[in-house]
């Protein structure tokens, strides 16, 4: 598999112009923004001027070249108890070419044979009922904006995020045991443990932005390991044969729910890239036991699922909520920054008219609560009152409406 891009961006902003008046241009600025941007103000050459941004680290070229193969053996041991053993091989390149802010040349391949096994056993107490125990070996590789030296301004955020072409592929160890009890085959119950072992685990680092106390920039580091744990429990019922009403023998019902715990090794020193200070002694401003960063306390899903083959309708309704989590690893002007929970609803209705045409309607995020970023003032790893907003917004909520035909 072989995944290739060149990205050029290019970015404008408002200047002072050549012979702007200081004073006059600061009596504008604090006028509201359809009076300080009036075409009598940009006009080129007393007030404002428009222009572009040539900085070198705007652009970047990236590819991924990635050949795999896969081996594996199932080993039915006795009449109850069978094994499944694996190992997939991966050669994989990466590369980057840009520059840093300050000019320097970015030119680098980070090709890696990575061997990763798995084996999985399974244990059948009865037809209905198995136990089951699981490791395997997997990856997760920066992403190409990751890695570009790329500055990127995020609106909603007020902030910049600066990719660091020195992150290295993160390591994971997975390993997890459940039980699973089948009432119909399509049916389910399951309670499980799991744990994980990140080896270099990426981050997203705070950094004080150039704009002074309101501005930020985000970085990409690698942390110097981590490990998660918890408890989940799933289950997908059927109503079908409940009750003597044709709704409810419709619908099935799927849910699961996970309770973790994680704890992230930050590491003496982080290397952040040259653009945001190179190696940095990170670790003295952050407690030790904190979360892993993105990592919940809590996940909930749920989905309703309402199913009239004879009519044609299909609904779907499904409900996310996770707990508190780390948005970004702070410093030591800066506590952390967490992402505060939020109830999400989405609906999806399909109406079959024919065999070929069907009609979709969907709504994303039909609660639109806000996304709420709240820094820990005070370092104690929770927000209460003292501790204040950081950003609020609305992602908004998307209404789609499509029609689909099969040949």
């Amino acid at each position: 598999m072989v995944k290739n891009r060149s990205f050029n961006a290019r970015v404008f902003s408002y200047l002072n112009a050549p012979n702007a008046n200081t004073t006059e241009l600061t009596n504008i600025r604090v006028l509201p923004f359809d009076q300080i941007f009036a075409n009598q103000n940009v006009n080129g050459t007393t007030r404002f001027t428009i222009g572009e941004d040539l900085s070198p680290d705007y652009k970047y070229d990236a590819s991924n070249q990635l050949f795999a193969g896969y081996l594996s053996v199932y080993l039915p041991i006795t009449s109850k108890f069978s094994a499944t053993l694996g190992v997939r091989a991966e050669q994989n390149t990466q590369s980057i070419k840009s520059k840093t802010r300050g000019g320097e040349n970015i030119n680098k391949n980070y090709p890696i044979l990575s061997v990763l096994p798995s084996a999985n056993l399974t244990y059948n107490l009865n037809d209905k009922s198995l136990i089951r125990g699981a490791y395997y070996m997997s990856l997760n590789r920066p992403e190409f904006r990751e890695l570009a030296p790329f500055n990127f301004y995020d609106f909603a955020l007020n902030a910049n995020f600066i990719g660091n072409p020195n992150l290295k592929i993160v390591t994971i160890h997975n390993a997890d045991f459940r039980w699973e009890y089948y009432p119909t085959p399509t049916e389910l119950i399951s309670v499980g443990v799991f744990y994980k072992n990140f080896q270099n685990p990426i981050e997203t680092f705070q950094l004080i932005g150039s704009g002074g106390a309101e501005a930020f920039n985000y970085v990409f580091g690698n942390a110097k390991n981590a490990t998660s744990y918890g408890v989940e429990a799933e289950i997908r019922k059927s109503f079908a044969g409940l009750t003597s009403s044709k709704f409810f023998n419709n619908l099935s019902f799927v849910g699961n729910v996970s309770i973790i715990a994680s704890q992230i090794n930050l590491g003496e020193k982080v290397d952040l890239g040259s653009d945001a200070g190179g190696i940095v002694n990170v670790g003295a401003n952050q407690p030790t036991n904190r979360p892993m960063m993105n990592q919940s306390p809590y996940l909930v899903n749920a989905g309703l699922y309402y199913n009239d083959e004879q009519k044609g309708w299909q609904i779907n309704v499904l409900y996310n909520v996770f707990g508190k989590r780390i948005f970004a690893v702070g410093n030591a002007f800066n506590p952390n920054i967490f992402e505060m929970p939020r109830n999400v609803i989405d609906i999806n209705i399909t109406k079959t008219i024919t065999k070929k045409v069907d009609i979709r309607f969907g709504i994303q995020d039909l609660l639109n609560q806000p996304v709420r970023l709240a820094q820990d003032n005070n370092s104690d790893g929770k927000i209460t009152g003292k501790d204040g907003d950081f950003r609020t917004f609305r992602r908004g909520t998307i209404f789609n409406l499509g029609f689909n035909y099969n040949f």
